[in-house]
């Protein structure tokens, strides 16, 4: 008779005793209710059925991520100012442990934690426009960037723009 299953977290480190052979891994939500997905150390996902699992284990709870107390500036008033469009692609993205998947940055907080050597040299004003991945990125897209850039290239107070996307877009057309 097999042992109830203890009831992980998404994004818990958890080991399973499946057909006599351990596996451990981060738990990924799965949308199959009869498997549960673990992301291995080696970075692939695997799959067992539940009904095959015969014991699992909490090695670690999820840590969770907290903020700050006290929040860092993007802007000093002291360092040239940059319009930094982010409008998706890899480079405005990052791995979800919780999931295994590439979510969007969600605020500039997290661009800073990331790239923080951006910040040394000028000040950012992050804009976002749209979140798209390369491969649904269209001309409307590109025309709408452009309006938005020229905008910044007339404010006389910005003194440069950077925008970023994925690589994917620009090789692959």
């Amino acid at each position: 008779m097999k042992k109830p299953l203890s009831k992980p977290n998404i994004g818990d480190k958890i080991q399973l005793l499946v057909n006599r052979k351990t596996e451990k891994g981060i738990l990924l939500e799965s949308y199959d209710s009869s498997v549960v997905l673990i992301k291995l150390d080696n970075g692939y996902n695997i799959a067992f059925k539940k009904s095959e699992i015969t014991e699992l284990k909490v090695l670690e709870k999820r840590k969770e991520k907290t903020l700050p107390e006290k929040e860092k500036s993007m802007t000093t008033g002291q360092k040239p100012l940059i319009d930094f469009y982010i409008t998706g692609g890899t480079i405005s993205s990052k791995l979800d442990p919780a999931t295994g998947a590439a979510k969007w940055l969600i605020d500039s907080q997290q661009l800073f934690d990331i790239y923080p050597d951006i910040f040394k040299t000028v000040d950012v004003k992050i804009i976002r426009p749209f979140m798209k991945a390369s491969e649904n990125m269209s001309f409307n897209d590109w025309a709408t960037l452009a309006k938005k850039i020229k905008k910044s290239l007339n404010d006389p107070q910005v003194k440069g723009v950077v925008v970023t996307h994925g690589w994917e877009n620009l090789i692959s057309r």
